[in-house]
């Protein structure tokens, strides 16, 4: 019994320090200042990023011509490999 109460003492011991651990650190973050944006030097070029996030149009793929049709029909019941037996209730 006492073995139990020392591991849940010392388990709710780490925890609490964990949790004041993560809330330090945001307010750390909170009260950073900004800096200014990274300057290029007049000798090197910027990067375009006009087409950074551009995405090539949608193009339907066509079948393939020897390809049989796409069969949508579910399979039927006979198909099955074990035979399902209904349950009777009395």
């Amino acid at each position: 019994m006492r073995h139990c109460l020392s591991v849940v003492l010392v388990t709710t011991a780490l925890l609490a320090t964990g949790c004041s651990a993560v809330k330090e650190k945001r307010q750390a973050y909170r009260s950073s200042e900004s800096i200014a944006p990274l300057q290029v030097p007049d000798s090197l070029s910027r990067p375009s990023s006009d087409e950074a996030l551009m995405l090539p149009e949608f193009q339907q793929p066509r079948p393939a011509a020897d390809a049989p049709p796409f069969d949508t029909r579910p399979p039927e019941a006979t198909n099955l490999p074990v035979e399902i037996k209904p349950e009777v209730k009395e």
